[in-house]
């Protein structure tokens, strides 16, 4: 058998097996399948919506664990303009919501994202920014709206903000 001819066949045994693999996740009932996808971060939850149209309602509303992150950002540099359409088009609930990038980029946004309803009964908040150098000493004052999760708070976590203003 040539090179080529089993390359094509391995190609098409891993499409074959995918296929089944999707298959048997797409057979388990919708309540498991919102499990699993809320366990997933934002950029991966969000592209279950692909794999089928019965799989596309799961994700917004399925848990969110909305992670924006430093290395996102540097993927997708309008990630910051998508918050607030993830936070309005997500109909379930917001499980998770940490931030860890550059303050300087949204400091000013930071507020409105925390008085989104979306967030409303939010367990899990970390505020951790990444700061040059230069800024380590700086305390940015904590957005007052970070305070109404207190009652349904888990975790809470934040570098480089202060309770004082």
């Amino acid at each position: 058998m040539e090179e080529a001819e089993q390359q094509a066949l391995t190609r098409t045994w891993r499409m074959q097996s995918w296929r089944r693999k999707r298959r048997k996740a797409s057979r388990l009932p919708d309540a498991v399948l919102g499990s699993i996808v809320s366990l997933l971060a934002t950029k991966e939850g969000a592209r279950t919506q692909a794999i089928s149209r019965r799989w596309r309602p799961l994700w917004r509303s399925a848990p969110l664990n909305l992670v924006v992150d430093s290395e996102l950002i540097n993927k997708t540099h309008k990630l910051i303009d998508l918050i607030p359409k993830i936070l309005s088009e997500h109909r379930g609930p917001t499980r998770r919501f940490l931030l860890c990038f550059r303050i300087d980029d949204c400091y000013d946004k930071i507020e409105g994202w925390l008085s989104s309803q979306a967030l409303d009964g939010l367990q899990e908040l970390q505020l951790n920014p990444k700061l040059w150098f230069a800024d380590r000493k700086k305390l940015y004052p904590l957005p007052p709206s970070a305070y109404r999760f207190s009652p349904t708070l888990r975790v809470a976590n934040s570098t480089a903000f202060t309770s004082r203003t």
